[in-house]
């Protein structure tokens, strides 16, 4: 398995376990590299992610009347760095989405050099 599967795999475990916890109604808020732990086990050749950072998360009910949040803007999309309100489980799938770009090529999806920028 070359390392562009051992993402996907690893991505496939997160997804699987983001599924469940929006199943329950429940925002992780921080998804982010830093929030999930990688093991390599040597014996089916994969990444296992295991998440955590669980203090963190809201209820999405709760999380659509909030007006802001505040954690690492890097892996939040725009709307939550302008403080728009109304989030809901869009903010953990963008922070997947990030995180496995990040660990695919070792370089942050965006070319922005200042948080102006990025909000635009």
């Amino acid at each position: 398995m070359n390392s562009l599967e051992k993402v996907v795999n690893a991505g496939k475990i997160l997804m699987e376990f983001l599924s469940y916890f929006h199943g329950h109604d429940l925002v992780h808020c921080n998804f982010q590299p830093s929030s999930f732990l990688l093991h390599y086990d040597h014996r089916t050749n994969c990444v296992i992610p295991k998440v955590c950072h669980l203090s963190e998360s809201q209820p999405v009910g709760q999380l659509k009347k909030a007006k802001g949040l505040i954690r690492t803007h890097e892996f939040h999309p725009p709307e939550v760095i302008q403080m728009k309100g109304g989030y809901d489980y869009g903010i953990d799938i963008y922070g997947l989405g990030l995180s496995l770009y990040l660990l695919g090529s070792g370089k942050f999806s965006y070319l922005f050099h200042d948080e102006e920028e990025k909000m635009r």
